[in-house]
């Protein structure tokens, strides 16, 4: 997931940050890993993740 402040072009310099979502299956079980990266100034400090 790619995030960024919503106006400007900071972008352009590089503050945007990148979230990695990765699901692994193992018989019956499933683990779900998220990693940031990038500026994490430009995401919430508090957040909650919704996955379907």
């Amino acid at each position: 997931m790619y995030e960024d402040s919503g106006d400007g072009f900071d972008y352009e310099k590089g503050e945007y940050a990148l979230t990695e979502f990765v699901l692994d299956w193992n018989e019956d079980k499933a683990k779900i890993s998220i990693d940031v990266s990038g500026d994490l100034s430009v995401i919430p400090r508090n957040r909650k993740y919704r996955l379907y």
